[in-house]
C-alpha cells in the first residue's frame, strides 16, 4: 500500500511557478543525504518525483504538488513533509480549521483526504497544546518530533541532530533561493 501527501496550490499560475521553481532548484533526499547514515539509494528515494493531481496516486484534488511513497525513512519522511509545509507556506491555499480556531491557514493533505495546518510566524505564537504539532518555523522546517521512536529507529540522537540539520539548511536554502526570483 502506498501514501501520497501534497500542498493544494492556490492558484495555476503559482503551481507553474512552483514546479518550475523546483525542477531547478529543488534536490531530492539521496542528495541531500548524501555520504551519511540517513541516505537512502535513489530507488527508493520518494522525493526524486514531485507529482500533481494528475500523478499523485491517492490525492486527486485540485491543484497539488506532492510526493507519493510505499515507506519513508527516518529523514525522507522530515524532509519531504518540510518541503510540503515550504511549498505551503509560499504559494499554498488556505482553509479554517474550525476544530482549533484558527483562521485561514496553509495546510497540507495526506492521502487525499485529512488535512494538517501548517503554522509558522505569528499563527505559532501562542499555539493550543493539541496544534503544537503543526508549528514550524518561515521555512517549513520542524525539529523530528516523533524523536523518541525515531532515536529507537535510529538508535542514536546524533543521527536525529543530523536530520534536523539537513532539512533545516535545505529548506533554508530553498528559501533563499525562492526570494531571489
Amino acid at each position: 500500500m502506498g501514501y501520497s501527501c501534497a500542498t493544494p496550490i492556490k492558484s495555476r499560475k503559482a503551481q507553474e511557478q512552483m514546479r518550475t521553481f523546483l525542477k531547478e532548484h529543488f534536490r531530492p533526499w539521496s542528495i541531500v543525504a548524501e555520504g551519511t547514515d540517513l541516505a537512502v539509494p535513489s530507488a527508493f528515494d520518494a522525493s526524486l518525483y514531485l507529482r500533481d493531481e494528475s500523478t499523485l496516486s491517492y490525492d486527486h484534488g485540485r491543484l497539488r504538488l506532492g510526493f507519493n511513497y510505499s515507506c519513508m525513512n527516518s529523514g525522507l519522511d522530515e524532509y519531504v513533509y518540510g518541503v510540503l509545509r515550504w511549498m505551503a507556506l509560499r504559494v499554498g491555499r488556505t482553509r479554517p480549521f474550525k476544530k482549533f480556531s484558527l483562521p485561514h491557514v496553509p495546510y497540507i493533505v495526506y492521502d487525499g483526504n485529512e488535512s494538517w495546518p501548517v503554522l509558522a510566524g505569528p499563527l505559532a505564537q501562542g499555539v493550543l497544546h493539541d496544534t503544537e504539532q503543526y508549528t514550524t518555523d518561515i521555512h517549513g522546517f520542524k525539529p523530528t518530533f516523533r524523536r523518541q521512536f525515531l532515536s529507537r529507529l535510529l538508535g542514536q540522537k546524533a543521527a536525529l541532530d543530523l536530520c534536523d540539520q539537513l532539512v533545516s539548511d535545505e529548506l533554508k536554502r530553498l528559501t533563499t533561493l525562492w526570494e531571489a526570483v
